[in-house]
């Protein structure tokens, strides 16, 4: 679904990236997310159900990760959008990749979470 550059300007973003596949990637308050390939003229609204915010965005080999609030994990393959929650429902608030694992900045601290594949 393509959302009016009015809609697109009136959201908060928190994270910008870019996919391996070469897209940009941004995303924001209330779960918001948009992309956008080198020959799109306008962003591309990303379907989310969930509405917490993302605060940051990891692309990976096959795919992007997309961080939440409410320790919501979106994992992006460049078509739809799985998710899944932490157990604790932290708020994620950054991520990197080391030694094949993905360390998450929690509001409690960080969590090792799952290979990077």
């Amino acid at each position: 679904m393509e959302k009016n550059l009015m809609s697109f300007t009136q959201v908060l973003f928190f994270s910008v990236n870019e996919t391996a596949e070469g897209q940009i990637l941004v995303a924001g308050l209330r779960g918001n997310a948009f992309i956008k390939s080198q020959s799109d003229i306008d962003f591309t609204e990303i379907d989310i159900a969930q509405t917490a915010t993302i605060n940051t965005i990891l692309p990976l080999e096959d795919s992007t990760l997309l961080f939440a609030n409410s320790g919501l994990i979106h994992n992006f393959d460049g078509q739809k959008v799985s998710s899944e929650q932490l157990p604790s429902g932290q708020a994620i608030l950054s991520a990197t990749i080391f030694k094949n694992k993905v360390i998450l900045a929690t509001e409690k601290g960080l969590i090792t979470w799952g290979d990077s594949k």
